[in-house]
């Protein structure tokens, strides 16, 4: 009581734009005192013979169609797990949960006209006093088909299109970008991954608490029998008093 804890709410990373970076962007870490959710890794991207596998975080981004080396990055132990590697595809992989490896996408020949595969699951949690799925990876991007299926708060994979945002406030992965080689349009973007929260919960008789420097705006409370509940979606300080 009586000390002043920072949190930060960390932001999702920027999904990879085709015909830049090829890769996403990894998320930030959500910290409360000493504890870290340490942020997911960006999906890998390819154009051609040129690859990338996605990027080492918390749990990793799915890898890109042309992954022919079968490369996968890793997630954080304790934090999630590494994404699928596209193998012989023209779909991408998903990206990995907190609780499950991305789906893996092996094919031969690059054929066209394939699905992007699923991401990982991700862990869910009744601390909000209902049962919410969080931290779960993207779908991977598709070939003129169906996009990958996004997990807990996780976006989906583009159908020739551009994969969908991540759901702020559950730290999934933004869906892989779609192409769509039967005409030629060319490749898509990433989706956003989706903004980290804190979550608090402590005996109601215990003590109180004050949220300041912005982690008390859009900040929602629950109670839970003997138990209060503070959801923080912004960066700021929590005081116990």
């Amino acid at each position: 009581k009586g000390t002043s804890y920072t949190v930060t709410i960390g932001a999702g990373g920027n999904g990879g734009i085709w015909n830049n970076t090829n890769r996403g962007v990894n998320g930030d870490n959500s910290v409360f005192a000493t504890i870290t959710s340490t942020g997911g890794g960006g999906g890998g991207g390819g154009e051609g013979s040129t690859y990338y596998k996605g990027n080492n975080g918390g749990s990793e981004g799915g890898n890109s169609s042309f992954e022919s080396t079968g490369v996968r990055a890793t997630g954080t132990s304790n934090q999630g797990y590494g994404g699928g590697t596209s193998s012989g595809s023209r779909a991408g992989a998903g990206g990995g949960g907190s609780s499950q490896q991305g789906i893996d996408k092996s094919e031969s020949g690059y054929p066209s006209q394939t699905a992007g595969t699923s991401g990982g699951n991700g862990i869910s949690s009744s601390v909000t006093t209902s049962s919410v799925g969080r931290a779960g990876g993207g779908g991977g991007g598709s070939d003129n088909t169906t996009g990958g299926t996004g997990k807990d708060g996780g976006g989906n994979g583009g159908n020739a299109a551009n994969g969908s945002n991540a759901t702020d406030y559950k730290g999934g992965g933004g869906g892989g970008g779609g192409t769509n080689s039967s005409i030629n349009v060319g490749r898509k973007d990433g989706g956003k991954g989706g903004s980290g929260v804190v979550i608090i919960k402590w005996f109601t008789s215990s003590a109180t608490i004050t949220l300041a420097g912005g982690a008390e705006t859009g900040a929602v409370s629950y109670t839970d029998g003997s138990y209060s509940i503070r959801e923080i979606k912004n960066s700021g300080t929590v005081t116990f008093s």
